[in-house]
């Protein structure tokens, strides 16, 4: 099931006007999670599509942020399927797939599937083994190429990723 782009921008949105507590408040307030959940019925008003998302964000030393990748995990409610989007900066290489790994174990490939002005769109379904992996795990890495063949990785921390997924409906 394709995630609406309303969705994927709603999650992206939560992620970028979040904040970090300071390093000295850090040990007195909880972490923010790293794992944000959206759901919307908007695509099919008669089921409800939720997913869990994370986003790498970059701050420049003038302040500003951008976002350069957004990793999501959609399923509809009440069912067990899941499939993993991912959204990269342009300037990837289209010729060679995104290869997952958790913990340095390969766990999946994600197939590209279109780009847009703001983005590329690798997706691929997520299997048990692959959806165990990130429950016991502590880092997915997302590798692929750029358009230069220069290898990129994207590292997401799996931190709050068991306790944020099991909340899904």
């Amino acid at each position: 099931m394709p995630v609406t782009s309303t969705t994927l921008r709603a999650a992206i949105l939560l992620l970028a006007c979040s904040t970090a507590a300071p390093a000295q408040e850090e040990a007195e307030q909880p972490q923010a999670p790293l794992w944000m959940i959206a759901c919307s019925n908007e695509s099919n008003p008669e089921e409800l599509l939720c997913e869990v998302s994370q986003s790498i964000v970059m701050t420049a030393q003038n302040g500003q942020s951008q976002r350069v990748a957004t990793l999501s995990f959609a399923r509809t409610a009440g069912q067990t399927d899941t499939r993993a989007f991912l959204a990269l900066p342009l300037e990837v290489s289209l010729t060679e797939q995104v290869q997952i790994s958790v913990d340095g174990n390969a766990s999946a490939t994600l197939a590209w599937q279109s780009c847009d002005s703001a983005s590329c769109y690798a997706t691929a379904d997520v299997d048990a083994a692959w959806m165990a992996a990130m429950r016991e795990g502590t880092e997915l890495t997302a590798q692929f190429k750029a358009r230069d063949q220069r290898e990129v990785n994207f590292g997401f921390q799996l931190r709050d990723f068991p306790r944020t997924e099991q909340m899904l409906p």
